[in-house]
């Protein structure tokens, strides 16, 4: 008995058999008369035919997409890299500016001080010359308001100086005065201050608490130029002590801020300016401006 038997298909038989159906399918141009199996294995083959070719398609774009990344990865790192560069630039020029700036903060603070220092330094100069200043006034009152006499001359005002102290009740002698000049004005030179210089502060003060005993007693008519037997028309004749230039300025304020505040007295003493709010209350000195604005606060 025979034990040979067919041999069963061989993948290799089932494409060529595929082939051959294909190519039946292709010269025929229409599908011939296959059996099932036949058609099974033409749609296998097609549909593997197609997943071969969609997995190419696929495997390319996966290359393409992997090939745009790396360019992309490539343009990022050198952006990167070029960021990192300037971050550390950025880093080197901040540490040199704030050293620069550590630098300019410790100048200013020396300055600072030394400005502190010379303001001190400032200050007491200012207080020294003010000093000297009214040291020098010390002696000296003006007379204010005395029209100007023609040819007018030193005798002429020591005289009108004699006559004034007289009128006031305190009488001096041409040895008790110094030094007398007239200072012109240039909006009314007919009308200029007289300076006088005494030889002693005491003579001074006389005068000056004179002239305020004096218009007390003539509230209705003050030292005037008829006093002083001058030709014209009365003019009120002012006579005060000669004040240095901080202590003018300083006084004028004063008796600004008296008229605004309702302070009734203002007045100078010894080079110095005082307020008073009313009778009986305790007389205030006034230093300096900032006097004033303390006032002013406390109001």
């Amino acid at each position: 008995m025979s034990l040979r038997r067919t041999p069963p298909n061989t993948p290799k038989d089932e494409t060529i058999k595929l082939s051959v159906s294909s190519r039946a399918i292709t010269q025929s141009g229409s599908t011939p008369n296959l059996t099932t199996v036949e058609r099974e294995n033409v749609a296998a083959g097609l549909k593997r035919k197609r997943d071969d070719i969609c997995m190419e398609e696929i495997r390319q774009l996966l290359a393409n997409a992997a090939a745009q990344s790396e360019s992309k990865y490539a343009v990022l790192q050198e952006s990167i890299s070029a960021i990192s560069t300037q971050n550390e630039d950025i880093k080197s020029s901040i540490a040199f500016i704030s050293k620069q700036y550590d630098d300019l903060i410790a100048k200013i603070g020396q300055l600072e001080s030394e400005r502190q220092a010379d303001r001190c330094l400032i200050q007491r100069l200012e207080e020294t010359v003010e000093n000297l200043e009214r040291q020098l006034q010390s002696t000296r009152i003006e007379i204010k308001n005395v029209p100007k006499r023609p040819g007018e001359g030193k005798i002429d005002l020591c005289e009108l100086v004699k006559t004034t102290a007289s009128v006031l009740g305190a009488p001096v002698q041409s040895q008790d005065i110094k030094e007398v000049f007239r200072i012109n004005k240039k909006d009314d030179p007919s009308s200029s201050q007289i300076i006088v210089e005494f030889s002693s502060a005491a003579t001074k003060e006389t005068i000056i608490k004179g002239v305020r005993q004096f218009n007390i007693k003539n509230k209705t008519c003050k030292l005037n130029t008829t006093h002083l037997k001058l030709e014209g028309p009365a003019r009120p004749v002012y006579v005060t002590e000669k004040l240095t230039s901080k202590a003018q300025r300083l006084y004028y304020l004063a008796r600004t801020f008296a008229k605004d505040n309702a302070f009734k007295y203002c007045w100078t003493s010894y080079g110095r300016v005082y307020l008073r709010q009313a009778e009986g209350k305790k007389q205030i000195p006034i230093r300096k401006d900032e006097d004033l604005d303390i006032l002013r606060l406390n109001k």
